[in-house]
């Protein structure tokens, strides 16, 4: 704020004191043209040389900068991404197992697990209901036909009403 004030102060100094140059000297001729001039050249300097003192940072550190926001961002988004795609797996597979589910009469909750790789797929299984034998011998060989989840890697949490 203090270096605002003195240049605000220094370039009001400079007005005055072409103004009284300017006023002294008088306003015809030849000398009166040359100090006009010669006051808006000083004045022109007052205003412009603070700007010159100005430091702004290097562009290295600028797009240093951006580019650390950037990569933030990118993670971010990798991060999400990779989230909203797991749910989505694990949500039609749970989904797809219930409807094979029904067909076989059955009523279950059914939780998947996930492998943690970049394209996660269903590595196990926890369902939770009640099932027949033999709609559990069915169930249980499409989980490993179309999901390849090897039957230790069923888990099976009977209830009984």
């Amino acid at each position: 704020m203090d270096a605002i004030r003195g240049y605000i102060l220094s370039v009001t100094a400079a007005a005055v004191l072409c103004a009284m140059i300017c006023a002294v000297g008088g306003e015809k001729g030849h000398g009166a043209t040359l100090r006009k001039v010669l006051c808006g050249v000083f004045l022109a300097i007052t205003v412009v040389a603070p700007l010159s003192r100005i430091r702004l940072p290097d562009s290295g550190e600028i797009s240093d900068f951006f580019f650390a926001d950037g990569e933030a961002a990118v993670t971010s988004g990798r991060v999400q991404a990779q989230n909203e795609l797991r749910e989505g797996i694990k949500s039609r597979a749970e989904a797809y197992i219930l409807d094979k589910a029904e067909r076989l009469s059955l009523s279950l909750t059914v939780q998947v697990e996930l492998t943690e790789d970049p394209m996660p797929v269903p590595c196990a299984v926890r369902l939770t209901g009640a099932a027949s034998p033999y709609a559990k011998a069915a169930l249980s060989a499409f989980l490993e036909e179309e999901f390849g989840i090897a039957k230790e890697n069923q888990k099976w949490i009977s209830t009984f009403p």
